[in-house]
């Protein structure tokens, strides 16, 4: 039994559920990471809105290229307003890791870390590298924003 509880305490702290507990009564302060997160959400918003959906640069939007490149797995452009969705959980999370609840725990701390930062890094490459018909470095882009992604979502755990 004393062996068991030993294995048990062996096993990496599951970031998720711990990330509700404050370790002192003080409000943690914000710190690099929050204000990275919300500079990150700002920036691929300005981006990739501006250049991907309004063509701010003169580029065509992704609706033009999608319907450019059809192939059996190109979206119709109307696929795009899933990006509204996506943008919205993305301010939510944003806003919710400056509260002092969420800013100091383990999950934004260690686990989203600056993979978020890098996810929205990709993310802009790729809108870049796509709206000028890049099309190797777009799937470079698109590679590396799934491996990153990817990797956010394992550093939440381990």
């Amino acid at each position: 039994n004393n062996n068991q509880h030993q294995q048990n305490n062996n096993l990496p702290q599951n970031k998720m559920l711990s990330s509700c507990k404050s370790a002192s009564s003080e409000t943690p302060s914000l710190n690099r990471k929050n204000f990275a997160n919300v500079s990150a959400y700002i920036l691929n918003i300005i981006f990739t809105y501006g250049v991907g959906t309004a063509g701010f640069l003169g580029t065509p939007t992704n609706g033009d290229l999608s319907d450019k490149y059809q192939t059996i797995v190109t979206p119709n452009a109307d696929a795009f307003r899933i990006w509204i969705v996506i943008f919205m959980f993305q301010l939510l999370f944003t806003v919710v890791q400056l509260l002092p609840k969420f800013r100091a725990t383990p999950m934004v701390q260690d686990g989203v870390s600056y993979w978020y930062c890098l996810v929205c890094a990709m993310q802009i490459g790729w809108t870049f590298t796509f709206a000028y018909e890049i099309i190797p470095a777009s799937l470079a882009f698109m590679l590396a924003l799934y491996g990153s992604l990817m990797t956010l979502l394992y550093s939440q755990y381990y």
